[in-house]
């Protein structure tokens, strides 16, 4: 047996939260446009970049968190991508 599946069953049956009710670590790209397209999130790749952002992934902000980007905090990654592009230009 899988030790995921019995962790999961452990976590149920004591009562505690199962692993299902945490937000995925990283939404597949359907997921990322139907959000978009239903208002429910924004792409703030275009801000993002103008301020020192270089990855590849779209950034795609839903309730103040960073959705494509392990739900980071918005204003936290923002912060990053400043003194990432501060620490390139010197």
């Amino acid at each position: 047996m899988n030790h995921e599946k019995v962790a999961t069953v452990a976590t149920q049956k004591s009562g505690a939260p199962s692993s299902s009710s945490r937000p995925p670590r990283r939404f597949e790209t359907c997921t990322i446009a139907r959000l978009l397209a239903y208002g429910h999130a924004q792409d703030k790749t275009a801000y993002a970049r103008s301020i020192g952002y270089d990855g590849d992934r779209p950034v795609v902000v839903q309730d103040g968190k960073v959705i494509s980007h392990r739900w980071a905090d918005w204003f936290e990654f923002c912060a990053a991508c400043r003194s990432r592009a501060r620490r390139r230009m010197h």
